[in-house]
């Protein structure tokens, strides 16, 4: 369903009077920071409010917008009337609003762009406009399309397309058409009168509404249930629970009591009952379990400490933000769990963010079997009309507790008081898109805004965190032992360099991992074995020529994947047959280099014939529910080996994995990026932590080529102060973050000249600040290809800009930004990235 307004859009008035009027300011999802005057008519004043979208004309177009402020400011020229309002009442409120409005500014986008990212997509409104033909005689249109195919053969094209398909929307003939010289032709063939625009806003989901059946006001069940008893034994039946029930839903009756929809329909007709639709709510289906043992957990004293601090906060109704420190197995979710049950008892809400949807699972379990059916969960795996419910109840105040991926950080809860970022240091807190913001900083400023508490909970927590500790700035507790006094698992390093399994193209797995994998298996324990890689192997090599296949659209090599006999790339999805030959010179062999999750499976399986081994990559965990299903079978013990990515290494607890298998600890510690040892050391921490969590115990083997890397010595030692100290000598060094903030500056383009003019053209402001003296403490580096050079058919080149004054860094950005526009390279792309992580 959707509201439609039909052109010509000459619906507002010219001149009117203004006195004693009211005037909007609305912002729209568009790339430019500013609102737009919309004035307000008497019949929409009472619905016309801060948070409420707007149905408006914007350059002839039917528009979205967001209202951001109302008042009697009246401008001094003529301006359009709101054409209706969307929503009954505000979707943000003014800390919401304030809070949008502060992510616009800091992160260099526009306001209403933030407004539509905190929404989640099922409720977002979308603006169509539908091009159609205008009725009229065949003989004339034939007449129209002759005259046209000579004479303007691109309006020819769009009206046959237009006429073949009767209805077209403008984004559909420019997938068909391309975008050159089509507004243009369509305007055209509109002043010609032969098509016509037909403006749409749907909805892109709303409630769930299914037949239901009630007993009409009146009704002698009794007498009715026994008339039908001999006659219709089965609508008597169906009748008789009805009555019991209430209501019900026409398909529960109809399987109830093995009675068809036809039966129904007859007491319908009899006047027994009468049909009704009733909306029915999609919520998140909680297919793991969680052991009912964790109802009843005794804090530590370290435990105890921490929750003591968050109290202390709560109590003040003050803001503060507290690092939870504490090693793998050490009790954090504990903590948060009852500090989440002080913000309840004051009747206040919370939001626990997760950094991977693998998590959930667990987590939901646990936060469930604590807190019942007040939990939400927001994640992106949520069906669009399963988000939609969920974030309306929360909105209704029928939810006051919600975990959720990155995007949960926006969710309407009421009367907030508390946030915790579990994992914080995780880079997948950083949106990817405009806007490019770190939902772990977000949730500081708007618990800051809501006098709330935010609880940041890491084993190994980011620099820029523990930075922020030292300085004070943040609270800390610590949790330096695990819960039950278990002890933390001994760590051994493989030299791959003095393995002959590591250096053989055949084996992945050396001698001492096989063996410990043999002797948890006899045990009936259970293994992890991790790779960040997945795919069979990453790349093919030409070992006469030296060439390895690459992606056609992308500066990489295409990954091989067994499973589906197909070469594949991991940054634009594009797939081609496995090569028989080499592509560059002809040589008929060509060599498998790398081993990715499939490979490491593959060779499990025959190593281990009888052991159940699973995969969890991003490939066997596509479909709905198969992180549960997966997670769930691993927990019940029908899973001995469990082969996975990054996805087994957060947050995960399994008291019977005592061992975990590093295959590669260098996959990232190579990658041309200043954070690569940080997130090494964070990646193995973790994965590491999977394992001992039970009084069986635990160890874990790293294979590697670099063990004297301080990554992964302080790995090895579980020495994140160690790691810290040192790492903090390398970036202060170079003055990268934390010591300084970091703006990256990308433009991509399908062509490569156009790519590099453009990145050098906008180089030249921030160098020419540096001239005249106004950029104290800025450092600009490059422009220079990015790392990856070319990703889906564009090819990238960056400017990094590293500055201590992030108004500064702002400031620049957007002259950057403005210089962009102004060079009107339709075929160029440019983002500008305030405190990037990504420098790939």
């Amino acid at each position: 369903m959707g509201l439609m307004f039909a052109g010509p859009f000459d619906l507002w008035p010219g001149k009117a009077d203004m006195s004693n009027q009211l005037f909007a300011q609305v912002v729209f999802n568009l790339p430019f920071d500013h609102s737009y005057t919309y004035s307000v008519s008497e019949d929409l004043e009472e619905h016309v409010k801060p948070g409420v979208r707007v149905a408006v004309h914007l350059r002839k177009h039917l528009a979205t917008g967001y209202v951001v402020s109302v008042g009697p400011e009246a401008p001094d020229k003529d301006i359009k009337p709101i054409c209706d309002v969307l929503d009954s009442e505000p979707l943000f409120d003014s800390k919401l609003l304030s809070l949008t409005r502060w992510i616009a500014h800091y992160y260099l986008c526009s306001w209403g762009q933030t407004l539509d990212c905190a929404l989640p997509p099922s409720v977002r409104l979308a603006a169509r406009t539908h091009i159609s033909l205008v009725s009229q005689p065949a003989s004339k249109l034939n007449k129209i399309l002759s005259g046209l195919r000579a004479s303007a053969p691109r309006q020819y094209d769009i009206l046959k397309h237009i006429i073949e398909n009767k209805k077209l929307t403008i984004a559909q003939l420019e997938k068909k058409l391309g975008s050159e010289g089509l507004y243009g032709s369509i305007a055209a063939l509109e002043k010609r009168g032969v098509i016509a625009r037909e403006a749409v806003i749907r909805r892109q989901a709303g409630a769930k509404q299914l037949s239901a059946v009630r007993i009409v006001a009146g009704t002698d069940v009794g007498t009715a249930v026994s008339d039908l008893a001999s006659s219709s034994p089965k609508q008597a039946s169906a009748l008789k629970m009805i009555c019991e029930r209430g209501e019900m839903l026409t398909s529960e009756i109809t399987r109830a009591t093995d009675t068809s929809y036809d039966a129904i329909h007859r007491l319908v007709k009899k006047g027994y009952v009468e049909l009704f639709s009733k909306e029915v709510l999609r919520s998140y289906q909680q297919h793991f379990t969680e052991d009912a043992a964790f109802l009843t957990h005794t804090l530590t004293g370290e435990q105890e400490t921490a929750l003591a601090l968050v109290r202390a906060s709560l109590e003040r109704e003050e803001f503060q933000t507290i690092l939870l420190e504490g090693i793998t197995g050490s009790g954090k979710t504990e903590v948060y769990l009852q500090a989440i049950d002080l913000v309840v008892k004051q009747g206040k809400g919370a939001i626990v963010l997760v950094p991977e949807i693998s998590l959930t699972p667990q987590t939901v379990a646990r936060f469930r079997a604590r807190f019942g059916d007040s939990v939400a969960v927001l994640h992106s795996r949520l069906s669009p009309g399963e988000r939609y419910d969920e974030w309306r109840q929360i909105r209704a105040g029928l939810y006051n507790i919600v975990i959720g991926a990155r995007s949960a950080i926006f969710a309407p809860v009421r009367k907030l008081g508390l946030i915790v970022v579990d994992e914080e240091h995780e880079a997948s807190y950083k949106q990817g898109e405009t806007p490019r913001y770190q939902a772990r900083d977000v949730a500081i400023v708007r618990a800051r805004d809501a006098n709330a508490v935010v609880l940041l909970g890491s084993a190994t927590p980011s620099l820029e965190t523990y930075s922020n500790v030292e300085q004070g700035k943040y609270g800390r507790a610590t949790l330096t032992a695990r819960v039950q006094s278990q002890p933390l698992p001994k760590i051994h390093l493989i030299d791959l360099r003095h393995s002959k399994k590591g250096q053989t193209v055949e084996t992945i797995l050396s001698d001492e991992l096989c063996f410990k994998i043999d002797e948890k298996l006899s045990r009936g324990e259970q293994v992890i074995i991790f790779l960040n890689r997945r795919g069979y192997t990453p790349f093919f090599l030409c070992p006469k020529c030296g060439v390895s296949v690459g992606c056609a659209h992308c500066s990489v090599a295409l990954t091989y994947h067994a499973s589906e006999n197909r070469m594949k790339c991991h940054y634009c999805n594009s797939t081609q047959p496995v090569p028989e030959q080499c592509p560059h010179c002809g040589h008929p062999k060509l060599a498998k280099l790398g081993t990715g999750t499939e490979r490491v499976q593959e060779e499990l399986e025959n190593m281990f014939q009888k052991a159940r081994i699973q995969r969890m990559d991003a490939d066997t965990t596509a479909t709905k529910w198969a992180h549960e299903k997966i997670l769930n079978s691993f927990e019940k013990g029908d899973i001995d080996i469990l082969v996975g990515t990054q996805m087994l290494a957060k947050g995960l607890d399994f008291p019977r994995v005592t061992l975990v298998g590093v295959v590669l600890a260098d996959v990232a510690l190579n990658f041309p990026d200043f954070r690569s040892a940080e997130r090494t050391f964070q990646l193995l921490m973790q994965v590491a932590g999977r394992s001992g969590r039970s009084h069986l115990g635990g160890e874990v083997i790293i294979q590697t080529y670099n063990p004297a890397h301080y990554a992964v010595q302080a790995a090895k030692r579980h020495d994140y102060t160690g790691f810290y100290r040192e790492e903090m000598k390398l970036r202060r060094q170079l003055s990268f973050p934390p010591y300084r903030h970091l703006l990256n500056v990308l433009v991509d383009s399908p062509s490569q000249k156009q790519a590099l003019q453009t990145i050098r053209r906008l180089a030249e402001i921030p160098r020419g600040m540096q001239q005249q003296g106004g950029a104290r403490g800025l450092t600009v580096m490059g422009p220079s290809a990015a790392p990856h050079a070319k990703i889906k058919g564009r090819y990238r080149f960056r400017v990094l800009l590293l500055a201590s004054n992030t108004g500064l860094l702002r400031s620049l950005g957007r002259d950057i930004m403005e210089a962009h526009r102004k060079l009107r390279s339709a075929h160029t792309r440019l983002t500008v990235d305030m405190d990037a992580l990504s420098m790939m």
